[in-house]
């Protein structure tokens, strides 16, 4: 049997088409499945020439001006839906926003957070993420899947899904003790005792190991000259990946800049204004860690690599942090909820949908000095609620 697994919110969403504020039909190339494509070539008549002129057959995806689909209209809507129906849509255009990751029997769907109306239906969460399963008479095996390492992924990312909803505890330690957590988790696979996982679970749930660990955390500190300059070097890697809109580099760099403008107690200040005017962070960072790790985790179960994705995690929750606390500080200290929509499908958008940036960031993430797990949890001391 295969089993399809979907966060609780899945069938609430509903693509809002042409209202929406930044269409997915601009900004990447839209590659074209096969069965398509074959479609495309069958279709006559006039729209079936602008088919055959505006699709780059070699390469199997469609034409673009200005970065803009050739089938999206003036309306930000899709020439192809309107002429030939929904049923003639691509692979790519049917899926998205819907992101399905691929295990032996088991596909689990989720919603990408580079979707404006997904990302604000995830964000607008108050419950705590639960799932709902279907089945059908499908059947596929995958070479050398490793089923019993897989059942140890998903014990993992239900104790990080228990974690990260602590409410109880600051999102920041949260954060840091999920990394510690997968710092410890990565050792043991490396060393093949995979059967210790459980005990190591079953450590990090206790109410001591949380409180031992807290106690750790706070041991860490590094000075503000040192954090700008780290968030420099951060900056300057993710200016090394692929930028799928223009605008991308320019929103990190400026955003940088007005961070790096201040002193240490200015920083603190303001730090600590932004995050008691703004009371919907702690939240809206929990909701991006569960999404991303609901998303990635058990796709270790092909590379054994779990400390690099809990690693993207808090990367990403930290730059999201870092691209809000300057947004409020740039829009005279006011900051909502649809900005932060804004920025975090922003960044989805650029680092989730390239595969070139995913696989360059995770190398980086496990060869960089940068990304050591001290280093990090340094980092993080500058961003605890003040």
């Amino acid at each position: 049997m295969m089993e399809y697994v979907y966060p609780d919110y899945y069938p609430k969403f509903s693509c809002i088409a042409g209202r929406c504020e930044d269409t997915c039909c601009a900004g990447w190339q839209i590659m074209i499945d096969k069965e398509s494509l074959k479609k495309y070539q069958n279709v006559t008549g006039s729209f079936g020439n602008r088919l055959k002129n505006c699709i780059r057959w070699e390469d199997g995806c469609f034409d673009q001006y200005d970065r803009r689909c050739a089938f999206l209209n003036d309306d930000h809507l899709c020439d192809i839906y309107r002429e030939l129906g929904k049923q003639s849509l691509c692979q790519t255009c049917r899926t998205y926003p819907r992101h399905i990751e691929e295990f032996e029997n088991i596909r689990e769907i989720s919603l990408s957070l580079s979707c404006p109306e997904a990302c604000r239906l995830i964000l607008g969460q108050k419950q705590k993420l639960s799932f709902y399963y279907k089945e059908d008479n499908k059947m596929e095996e995958i070479e050398d899947f490793d089923f019993f390492f897989f059942t140890k992924l998903e014990e993992m990312r239900d104790f990080l899904f228990h974690l990260l909803q602590m409410e109880s505890i600051n999102i920041h330690d949260r954060l840091a003790i999920a990394l510690a957590f997968a710092h410890d988790a990565q050792r043991r696979i490396q060393k093949n005792k995979i059967f210790e996982l459980d005990d190591l679970i079953e450590r990090y749930q206790t109410p001591l190991a949380i409180s031992d660990l807290k106690k750790k955390i706070e041991r860490y500190h590094v000075s503000y000259c040192e954090f700008i300059e780290w968030m420099h070097r951060l900056k300057d890697i993710f200016e090394t990946l692929e930028p799928l809109q223009k605008q991308w580099f320019k929103r990190l760099d400026r955003s940088l800049e007005v961070i790096s403008k201040m002193n240490e107690k200015q920083y603190m200040k303001c730090y600590s204004q932004f995050c008691a005017q703004y009371q919907d962070l702690q939240h809206d960072m929990e909701q991006i860690a569960v999404t991303l790790i609901y998303t990635y985790l058990c796709g270790a179960v092909y590379d054994y690599d779990v400390l690099s994705k809990i690693k993207f995690v808090f990367i990403s929750c930290m730059m999201i942090e870092m691209l809000d606390f300057a947004q409020w500080l740039m829009r005279d200290h006011c900051f909502t909820k649809e900005d932060q929509v804004w920025i975090t499908h922003c960044y989805s958008r650029e680092i989730e949908h390239s595969d070139r940036n995913l696989i360059q960031l995770e190398k980086e993430l496990k060869t960089k000095s940068l990304f050591h797990i001290n280093q990090l949890l340094c980092m993080l001391s500058m961003q605890k609620n003040i």
